[in-house]
């Protein structure tokens, strides 16, 4: 058998030799992505290490099982999968990974540095191995307000036999955003910028709420009073950290002791990947991370918590998908994603970057990603009124899922004919709920500061989420897992509706300075009902404690997701 094994491979490098250079792009940027420049040729000796999803048979299955798994009534509701489930069912045939491996080889690639996980490909190579296999040109590229460097490309190609089997290759088109905050004034990861970092005077700290938020404000406005979940291994909150930002024990242990001194002995670990760290001693503002580690009441990994996005169109649009498609894969196990759906507003640029240069609005991902339950910004008490940084929209990628029809049709009917073509009718909408986003206590290297953004709301409705998640495992239920087709099943039950306030932008100038379109009045306004600043609302835990508890009783419609080659 083994012969016969190493035979195919040895044929099949044969084939790929005879084909030459006949290649098919695979992904091409029209142009440089906005913030970057090009720069020099690198070395031909440089070494990447690239990443390769394979398509499996079963690929486009998974989104209907996630929607199967998480939508009450359903026969299979909260049953979610393990993680060897989900790997198996996404595996690719023998006969495509000898194929991908037989290309790589052919090209002179070393097996010593192959890895193989599930659909994922994992390789080393030279730019010059780089560059003969993917038929493509590697430069450094450099962002112009950080001054970091990268080595990308525009387009890449594979050969006929290997492309339709690929998804994506990275890092090749995926660029990112490398801006750091807390330098001073708080900008907006998405656009537009929000409250400076203010020092929060002793007043502050004990002022009424609304004019602040503390635990304490968040506890009594959406109603989980005292209510605090005990530890269990089964419910861990996650909370994701990046760009230099470091979550510090001390300052959250003096938080916590200042906030909720029934709570002070809580804690949290630090989980390291894909080479990170937290360096606790950084003189670099921790003030994202510190948002993001105060507010949640309790640790979960059951929950996942991200206040990080950037706007939709800048991400090459396969590799968009395949991160949607692994949140969908944590949904499928149980795992509940949170995004804070940004601070743009409707839009910073606000044009598009198809060498077309068409003034339109700006969603943000992966709030945009269908798996996700993305969170907006709202401000004050008595009433909530949306935040006017609060991003939302319609995502230009991933059709709208039928989970969201109902709600979502009934504000299109009421918008009209208003911005049409700025904006997709049938995209993903966004946000999907809302939570407080205004001048939040948090403590950054033994300061107290005020602070604004959805980087905070994100994490609250997690937090929230989170005590949901305990209810359920004390009645002996599984986790909450995938919300949105539970919320959305709700109409609004369980949600305060927002109605007053509005997100701004599209103003003809960016953060930092450059030109961008200018759409007069350019907004999505808080109404009644679902709308793109606010979602649903912002929630009222008792009732949806309750209605958690009672989900498997919700009477079932099939719900719809939409894949790129069919709908289910």
């Amino acid at each position: 058998m083994e012969t016969k094994a190493l035979f195919v491979v040895a044929w099949l490098i044969q084939l790929f030799m005879a084909l030459g250079h006949c290649h098919e792009i695979v992904e091409r940027l029209h142009d440089v992505p906005d913030g970057w420049s090009k720069g020099v040729k690198p070395k031909p000796s440089t070494s990447i290490r690239f990443r390769v999803e394979i398509r499996g048979p079963n690929s486009t299955d998974l989104e209907r099982l996630v929607i199967d798994l998480s939508t009450p009534g359903h026969l299979n509701y909260g049953k979610h999968m393990k993680r060897g489930d989900v790997e198996e069912l996404l595996r690719p045939t023998s006969a495509v990974s000898d194929q991908v491996l037989a290309w790589l080889s052919s090209e002179g690639i070393s097996n010593d540095t192959i890895g193989i996980a599930g659909n994922w490909i994992s390789f080393s190579a030279t730019i010059f191995q780089a560059q003969q296999m993917l038929k493509t040109k590697f430069l450094h590229y450099h962002h112009d307000a950080s001054r970091e460097s990268l080595i990308r490309t525009l387009e890449y190609s594979l050969p006929p036999d290997i492309h339709p089997h690929v998804h994506l290759i990275q890092p090749t088109t995926r660029f990112g955003n490398p801006d750091r905050h807390g330098k001073g004034r708080l900008y907006a990861r998405h656009g537009l910028p929000v409250d400076q970092q203010i020092v929060a005077t002793p007043e502050d700290l004990t002022a009424e709420c609304g004019t602040v938020m503390r635990p304490d404000c968040l506890r009594e406005l959406y109603g989980l009073c005292n209510t605090r979940a005990k530890p269990d291994p089964q419910n861990r909150l996650g909370v994701s950290g990046f760009l230099d930002q470091y979550a510090r024990h001390s300052d959250f242990h003096h938080f916590m002791q200042r906030f909720s001194p029934n709570a002070s002995d809580a804690n949290f670990d630090v989980v390291i990947l894909n080479g990170g760290s937290n360096l606790e001693d950084s003189p670099a503002s921790s003030t994202e991370a510190s948002l993001d580690i105060h507010l949640p009441d309790s640790e979960l990994p059951s929950v996942l918590a991200t206040s990080y996005g950037e706007i939709e169109q800048n991400v090459p649009a396969s590799y968009a998908r395949s991160v949607c498609n692994l949140f969908a894969q944590l949904g499928a196990r149980g795992v509940s994603v949170i995004y804070s759906s940004g601070d743009s507003g409707v839009g910073e640029t606000c044009l598009s970057n198809d060498g077309k240069r068409r003034v339109k609005f700006q969603p943000i991902f992966p709030a945009s990603c269908p798996f996700v339950t993305a969170v907006g910004g709202v401000e004050g008490i008595k009433p909530e009124i949306a935040l006017d940084f609060s991003s939302g929209g319609f995502s230009d990628l991933f059709p709208r899922p039928k989970y969201q029809d109902r709600e979502v049709n009934r504000y299109l009917d009421r918008l009209g004919e208003q911005w049409n073509g700025l904006y997709n009718r049938r995209g993903r909408a966004i946000p999907d709920v809302a939570c407080q986003a205004k001048n939040f206590i948090i403590r950054d290297h033994d300061t107290y500061l005020k602070i604004s953004g959805t980087s905070a709301s994100g994490p609250v409705f997690a937090g929230l989420v989170s005590q949901l998640n305990a209810i359920r495992l004390a009645n002996e239920k599984p986790r909450m897992g995938f919300l949105n087709p539970w919320l959305y099943s709700l109409q609004q039950t369980g949600f305060t509706d927002i109605v007053h306030g509005g997100s701004r932008g599209c103003t003809g100038t960016t953060n930092s300075g450059a030109k961008g379109a200018f759409v007069p009045y350019a907004s999505w306004n808080a109404t009644e009902g679902w709308d793109p600043v606010t979602g649903l609302g912002t929630p009222l835990f008792q009732t949806l404690a309750d209605l958690a508890l009672s989900s498997e009783q919700v009477a079932w419609t099939k719900y719809v997701v939409f894949s790129k080659d069919k709908s289910y």
